[in-house]
């Protein structure tokens, strides 16, 4: 042990930074950011290993050998960050990439980017897409594409990338999962499940709609939130649906600790728009979570699983489903307990704000409300209406509002497979992580003629304004496109179509309300966050 003595008293500045170039040798393709706590506890490990043999060989007092392992541990640390923020400037095997230099670096440039830009990440990428061109450098080891010719090669069926690392730092479901065999096979319960109860949700849906129009009688002519008042439809209509037990927000008769839950949620979906640039982050907060800030929501939906088991002959709900193809064992509750959380999440934010933008963008456009009714007085019959149904105009508005502003504006990150991808003349190599998203796919002329404009037309009476109809997905595409698209479908129908039927739109008087601005505040937190805006509804005449 003489060298190990000799090594280790004679220059630790030298030790610290010879170690920190073979260290990074060993994990630069590694992600080891996923394993926040195991790299943690290898460096704490290392400090008392050096501590011991200093402390053994050294001949140092334990204080000494204490303070020389810390320097030691501090040397090398300072060695592998200065090693591998050399690596990513100039000799990382994505340097041929444009982007800013400070994405280069670190992904803690999206984080700053994110919280300047006021959770707006998107138009961030928005404006890098025409500094840099189709191709971005948006992290160390990211890309993010705005070119048409990648959303089949990242998204569709005979995609050969796989979900990003981002995916694994949430609890694992059918949505977040990153093992393709567990996701078909699960996938394949979630969808047997929809088409078994699909008749079902209908009259549900149309059921919650009335009880939303109840409520509209009692504030006719008065302003409204459109926020407020589609969250809690939405609310109600995915709890019923998912656990055949609503939250009763339209009512009034909501519960302490529903609004609790709904308040973690929204809480939730920030700090995931947030930090899902740095997911190592994110699997700290989801350790944490049973007192953090989505503690309340976690213990609720564990419970609504306990409930559930317990109710004999339920309206038909899609957590009955997943209860016959579950296992009843630890991981198949943990599985449960995650899945039911998603049915709320992924069920309620997404459909509520495109609802809102819905309302919105019809009381400044009052000409579609009357083309619309038009449309849907002669889609009743025996006057009831069957949210199932298409009808070319409604669905062109739809469709419209969701490719200007998708419901989950969110990139879906990719991982690139080991031998890299071709897109085009642009080689990508592997284990990059690739961004595409629909909110830049829906606005590029190269798939839409005059794509920052709302016109609904082109889905029906004009569909030469569509020069790449693969450029709208907002329920994303091939295998992990959105298992309740349909469901989402009969919701925004069904409110819009009996709304304009029965009550005109429009803004609250002297509220001169200014689109560009609005909807340019639209954030960016997962799911769309829509800034808050009142509706006045007037009851028409039949």
């Amino acid at each position: 042990m003489d060298f190990v003595k000799t090594l280790f008293s004679t220059n630790l500045l030298l030790s610290g930074a010879t170690a920190g170039v073979v260290i990074h040798q060993v994990i630069r393709r590694a992600f080891i950011d996923l394993y926040p706590f195991t790299t943690t506890g290898s460096v704490a490990a290392s400090h008392w290993v050096l501590l011991g043999v200093f402390y053994r060989y050294g001949e140092y007092s334990f204080w000494e050998a204490n303070r020389r392992a810390l320097t030691l541990v501090c040397y090398t640390l300072v060695s592998l960050a200065v090693n591998i923020l050399v690596y990513r400037a100039f000799f990382h095997r994505l340097r041929h990439f444009p982007g800013p230099f400070g994405a280069r670096l670190s992904k803690f440039w999206a984080v700053w980017q994110t919280v300047k830009s006021k959770a707006r990440w998107y138009q961030v990428t928005q404006k890098l897409h025409e500094e840099y061109g189709d191709y971005v450098r948006t992290g160390p080891r990211e890309i993010t594409i705005g070119d048409p010719a990648a959303i089949q090669l990242v998204h569709g069926l005979k995609a050969t990338v796989k979900k990003a690392p981002f995916y694994a730092a949430l609890t694992d479901s059918v949505h977040t999962t990153d093992d393709p065999v567990f996701h078909k096979e699960r996938r394949k319960i979630w969808d047997v499940a929809m088409k078994e109860s699909l008749a079902d949700y209908g009259p549900i849906v149309e059921e919650f709609t009335s009880i939303l129009h109840q409520q509209l009688d009692k504030s006719l002519g008065q302003p409204v939130s459109a926020n407020a008042l589609t969250k809690h439809y939405s609310y109600d209509v995915i709890s019923t649906l998912g656990f055949g037990n609503s939250t009763r927000f339209l009512e009034g008769e909501t519960t302490d600790i529903a609004k609790k839950v709904f308040g973690a949620i929204e809480r939730g979906v920030i700090a995931i728009g947030l930090l899902l640039h740095v997911p190592y982050l994110l699997t700290i907060m989801e350790t944490f979570t049973y007192k953090g800030p989505m503690g309340e929501f976690n213990r609720w939906a564990a419970n609504e699983v306990d409930r559930r088991k317990k109710v004999g002959n339920p309206r038909p709900d899609l957590l009955g489903h997943l209860l016959k193809n579950s296992t009843d064992d630890a991981v198949g509750r943990q599985l449960l307990d995650n899945e039911a959380r998603m049915i709320i999440g992924a069920g309620s934010d997404p459909a509520a704000s495109t609802l809102a933008l819905l309302l919105i963008l019809l009381a400044e456009r009052p000409e579609y409300q009357s083309k619309l009714r038009t449309e849907v007085t002669n889609a009743f019959e025996n006057n009831t209406y069957a949210c199932g149904k298409q009808l070319p105009l409604l669905d062109g508005i739809i469709n419209e509002c969701l490719r200007l502003y998708p419901s989950v504006i969110f990139q879906n990150q990719r991982l690139t497979p080991p031998e890299g991808l071709t897109i085009g003349s642009v080689y990508i190599p592997g284990d990059t992580i690739v961004c595409l998203g629909p909110y830049q796919q829906g606005r590029d002329k190269r798939n839409f003629v005059d794509p920052d404009e709302f016109i609904p037309e082109r889905w029906t009476t004009r569909p030469e304004l569509i020069l790449n109809r693969q450029g709208f997905f907002p329920f994303s595409l091939g295998y992990y496109n959105c298992v309740g698209r349909t469901v989402a479908m009969m919701e925004l129908r069904s409110v819009i179509a009996r709304t304009v039927k029965d009550y005109d739109i429009s803004f609250p008087k002297g509220s001169n309300f200014d689109g560009k601005d609005f909807y340019s505040r639209i954030v960016d937190h997962f799911s769309s966050g829509v800034p808050q805006q009142n509706v006045v509804f007037t009851k028409r005449q039949s």
